[in-house]
């Protein structure tokens, strides 16, 4: 049977990252935070990708995850070993207590070969061919239980997304995928695995470790057990980490000094003007206005007047042809018109049908609702100039058009961001859901059903799993509120500088 203190995979690499949270993720000792629904989300699209993955090694055999216990797949895998089977997914091995499953294990002509699949596409750190320690652990790990457990290894895989991959026709295995060898940093690392197992059985039988908060809270995984850790001022309230733009090491070394309030950062600090400002403006109360630079952004805006919206969701695996994997694809826009100046907005709205290439039909009606010359409003431009420059690539009777609607496109997001305008309440961010209350005073996005575009992507990508035609429908509902709250909520900010 499993030991109290065994070690699985993720324990170890969650050992690697904090011997703290190592401690506290013994059973009953502290209650995790709930998985968000986002994760929920990457942990089903990597379930896919493992079973993709396994196309690339054919007719192999696969011990299940649930209906048995660890001991049992343990077992199985021994007796398939035995029996002369060549490729196993989800092989299940155990030595010197620390269990692990390997995604493909498979027989290769000199001797056995193991594969990680992650459904990641960026495994290299930057722009470099080295792969992110996090991922090479992963393996090193796998190897060190393999090699105790008797098998003769002869190579060691990650396999991960290819993200320049672009499907056309049937999904090609071979290419959605990128295969790195590792084998040789893999064995180069065992030296410290056995060091590190001992390290951590030791923290596991102690008492609670005595570590501080320090950027390792979040990388390579932003821990679950923060709330544990964190002080409530940092986590829920107003803090140097709220500071925009300030790098993580820097918020740290305030942290550190024991400065915690942004009002307590000293003048000698180094940071960047804005964010400058922002610690001044708490100091003060005042709100930052630039009359001039708000004047010369409005005075660059000209009727007709469309706000426009995107809500876009990513796949792991291309659905339809001209994608690429974590491509966004958009399925839903918003707009509201303002055909004149002193004139109330009208609203138009599109969401595709679920489960379907949502492209043709939403340009068709896209180019029916934004008429060429009309200048175009978005917040934070750069992702819908994105999908639109995108849109016009992979829709090519009607690129002239939405290149027309491309480059005159303006930011309403730009006076924030830059600062022209700024208030305390809006705590260093200048997302809508930021200046929007601080503006207006109070929030309709607090009261949403779906108050978030992830929430909004995840709601449409699971639509075609619901029989239920009531709650379809009422999710529809929703996405539309929701989409439609940001335009709506543009045309309120617009107001609001138009009368500062």
């Amino acid at each position: 049977m499993v030991t109290p203190h065994f070690l699985s995979k993720s324990k170890y690499i969650r050992g690697l990252q904090c011997h703290k949270s190592l401690w506290l993720s013994k059973e009953g000792k502290v209650k995790p935070r709930d998985t968000p629904e986002s994760l929920k989300i990457i942990f089903e699209e990597g379930i896919r990708v493992g079973e993709e993955a396994r196309k690339l090694f054919p007719d192999g055999k696969l011990i299940n995850y649930k209906g048995s216990n660890f001991d049992e797949k343990i077992a199985r895998t021994k007796e398939w070993l035995i029996s002369g089977e060549s490729t196993i997914y989800e092989a299940t091995f155990k030595f010197d207590d620390v269990l692990v499953m390997v995604d493909i294990l498979n027989q290769g002509e000199n001797g056995w070969e193991f594969y990680e699949v992650k459904a990641a596409s960026d495994v290299y750190i930057n722009k470099s061919k080295i792969v992110k320690d996090v991922f090479l652990q992963d393996l090193a790990i796998q190897y060190y239980v393999l090699k105790g457990s008797g098998l003769d290894i002869s190579s060691a895989f990650l396999v991960h997304i290819n993200n320049q991959y672009v499907r056309q026709g049937p999904l090609e295995i071979e290419k959605l995928f990128s295969i790195v060898d590792l084998t040789e940093e893999v064995v180069d690392t065992q030296i410290n695995v056995d060091e590190q197992l001992k390290v951590m059985r030791d923290v596991l039988c102690g008492d609670e470790p005595n570590i501080k908060i320090g950027v390792y809270c979040d990388k390579p995984y932003e821990c679950d057990f923060k709330s544990h850790c964190w002080p409530e001022e940092i986590l829920n309230g107003y803090s140097v980490f709220d500071i925009s733009g300030l790098n993580t090491s820097k918020k740290f070394e305030l942290y550190e000094s024991g400065i915690i309030k942004v009002e307590e950062v000293p003048d000698s600090f180094s940071l960047s003007d804005n964010q400058r400002l922002q610690v001044k403006t708490e100091l003060s109360g005042k709100e930052i206005i630039d009359h001039e630079k708000i004047n010369k952004f409005l005075n660059d805006l000209y009727y007709p007047l469309y706000f426009l919206d995107f809500e876009t969701f990513m796949q792991a695996i291309p659905e339809w042809d001209g994608f690429r994997p974590y491509q966004q694809i958009p399925f839903q826009y918003s707009i509201h018109c303002i055909e004149r100046e002193g004139e109330g907005s009208s609203h138009l709205e599109f969401l595709a049908e679920e489960n379907s290439d949502p492209r043709k039909s939403m340009v068709t009606r896209l180019v029916g609702d934004i008429p060429i010359g009309a200048c175009v409003l978005a917040y934070n431009y750069s992702f819908e100039k994105n999908v639109i420059s995108n849109l016009a690539k992979q829709v090519e009777e009607y690129s002239d058009h939405l290149m027309d609607i491309h480059n005159n496109m303006r930011d309403l997001m730009i006076p924030f961001q830059k600062k022209y305008y700024y208030k305390k309440e809006m705590k260093g961010r200048y997302s809508i859901k930021a200046v929007l209350p601080a503006l207006i005073g109070n929030s309709p996005y607090l009261k949403m059903e779906v108050n978030d575009g992830m929430e909004a992507s995840n709601n449409y990508k699971n639509l075609s799993l619901i029989k239920d035609l009531a709650k379809k429908k009422e999710i529809k509902k929703n996405l539309k509120i929701y989409c439609k709250q940001d335009t709506e909520s543009m045309v309120e900010i617009l107001k609001c500088l138009k009368a500062i």
